[in-house]
């Protein structure tokens, strides 16, 4: 067995050998409070029985809270990531890990493995640390030992904590679409009985230690659940006999108490409407009847919202989330559906002026009408002068050229420039509607990311970030989720924004940081198709940005 530290986080393929861009040291460095990653490539000669598994620790730094080694295995991805169609005919072409077919590794295992190693290939070990908020500010060395199966080796380790603390708040916002019916139906869990409660606790954890504020609920049915699933909608709705709806919340409080807990304090509320033009409306359960979709302009819909939207506003008020509520009405409304769009949220509005009424858009048209638009990224320029107030960015299946975004073939460093342009472009949320979408959203199939993870046209790992329990694998520390190596460049770009926010204080008083700051606006981040990509020069800018901010005032 032979390790080879890197010098900064990237995916490893399994037949990389010999390690290219081998350091002597694994070499970390963060604030205090902040989460740090670093990666070994694992070489191994000989088989590994999944039985036997992967142990690992670091010895002699004593100002860590928390420390994880999780090994990436191999996704199949079988479709390339498409170029972007130009006018004209022609394409750009999209930055793309590897050539295809391919396998790359993208979900993290924990030391407990779920599966074989293979002898002569090439892994990667991600060590992820949390530096303790009591840490002393300084320079220290470490060793990372490492056992696999019968085989143990040693590596150092240097770990540097800024004399600063990370803001214990995320200063860009941030929502994956969670998708409560796909985790109930692969892993048997009843909607709302305690072993989902349990899985959602789970769920909040993990958004929680990955800095998202936010995440999707479904106080309504949301348009992503089959209608033999009442519980995916929290508020309970009766009709009574004055013709008056009534909402039972108790169960959306204990949500928003779980979530609060792992500091996830944003409420997005599923859509109200059907996609691109708000056409119809969503199915919702009332007295425990379901009632499909219907036109948008149906009577029994609007009487609904009319109680609704106004009960919704004085729950959201009493429970002291004003301004953490926001509303979805239809998801990428489409030019055709303009006057209708507008009409129809002029008259939500009245109803519940102080929910944020927000949408994602690929129209520039529809950002004036909104509270918090949602532009995709390739609009995000065009939005950003139509706009006085906060706007949010997204992608999804779409864009790709050299637009960032987040797809399994995706370089590691492309993903984390999305975080970095969020800064230089002044959003101040990002965006992606898959936290946890593993197969179509309206079937009931359970689904196996592990080797399908392209679903239908979209490129691989659209759909998801986080991975479900391994079918027929089950070891007896199973998480109900396995993060991916994209999850944890998330966290790092999440992280990068709050250094930047550090960094435009210091610039009002120091020349220095101004310089660096004007580097981040120009060079390296300033275009949304920024030529600066490669992970060691934005590892270096990192560094030097935490060491200037690590100096006395």
């Amino acid at each position: 067995m032979q390790v080879y530290p890197l010098p900064y986080p990237r995916r490893v393929l399994f037949t990389e050998f010999p390690v290219h861009d081998t350091v002597p040291v694994l070499s970390l460095a963060g604030a205090r409070g902040e989460t740090v990653m670093g990666v070994v490539a694992l070489r191994l000669e000989h088989p590994v029985q999944r039985t036997e598994g992967v142990v690992a620790d670091i010895t002699d730094l004593d100002c860590l809270d928390h420390l994880k080694v999780q090994i990436a295995m191999p996704v199949p991805v079988r479709f390339p990531t498409p170029d972007q169609a130009l006018p004209g005919g022609k394409f750009e072409p999209t930055d793309r890990e590897c050539d295809y077919p391919c396998c790359l590794p993208d979900p993290l295992m924990p030391g407990q493995l779920t599966e074989n190693l293979a002898p002569r290939a090439t892994y990667s070990l991600w060590v992820t640390v949390k530096i303790s908020r009591t840490a002393t500010a300084g320079d220290f060395k470490g060793v990372l030992s490492i056992k696999v199966g019968k085989m143990r080796t040693t590596t150092p380790v240097t770990l540097r904590v800024w004399d600063f603390d990370l803001p214990e708040q995320p200063t860009l916002s941030s929502v994956n679409w969670l998708y409560t019916n796909q985790i109930a139906a692969h892993d048997g869990l009843r909607h709302l009985s305690e072993p989902w409660w349990a899985a959602m606790e789970e769920i909040a954890r993990n958004m929680g230690e990955h800095h998202h504020d936010s995440v999707y609920t479904a106080a309504l049915t949301p348009p992503n659940a089959p209608p033999a699933h009442e519980q995916a909608q929290l508020v309970r709705i009766s009709h009574d006999a004055d013709d008056r709806y009534r909402f039972d919340f108790r169960h959306l409080d204990r949500w928003v108490d779980l979530f609060r807990r792992h500091g996830v304090n944003k409420l997005h509320l599923s859509h109200l409407a059907s996609p691109w033009g708000a056409l119809q409306s969503n199915g919702v359960w009332i007295d425990g009847k379901y009632f499909p979709p219907e036109p948008i302009e149906s009577s029994r819909f609007q009487d609904l919202l009319r109680f609704w939207l106004p009960s919704l506003q004085s729950w959201a008020d009493n429970r002291k989330l004003t301004g953490r509520v926001y509303q979805y009405l239809s998801e990428e409304p489409t030019a055709h559906s303009y006057q209708d769009y507008a009409k129809l949220l002029e008259w939500m509005r009245t109803l519940a002026p102080r929910l944020i009424w927000t949408d994602t858009i690929t129209e520039p048209g529809y950002a004036a009408m909104l509270d918090v638009p949602v532009p995709r990224i390739d609009i995000l320029e065009a939005v950003r002068s139509k706009v006085s107030g906060p706007f949010w960015t997204y992608c999804a299946d779409q864009p790709t050229g050299r637009y960032t975004n987040r797809f399994i073939d995706t370089p590691l460093s492309v993903l984390r420039l999305g975080y970095w342009q969020c800064f230089t472009q002044g959003a101040t949320g990002i965006l992606h509607g898959g936290y946890n979408c593993w197969h179509d959203p309206y079937s009931e199939t359970r689904s196996d990311p592990f080797s399908q993870t392209h679903d239908g046209t979209s490129p691989a790992g659209d759909g998801f970030i986080v991975y479900p329990r391994m079918d027929g694998q089950f070891i007896a520390d199973d998480p109900l989720l396995r993060d991916s190596v994209r999850h944890e460049m998330m966290r790092q770009g999440l992280q990068d924004h709050a250094l930047f926010t550090l960094l435009a204080e210091r610039a009002e008083e120091s020349p220095d940081a101004q310089a660096l700051l004007d580097r981040l606006h120009g060079e390296i981040a300033g275009s949304l198709k920024s030529e600066f990509r490669d992970g060691g020069q934005m590892e270096a800018f990192r560094r030097e940005v935490g060491d200037l901010l690590s100096q006395k005032r």
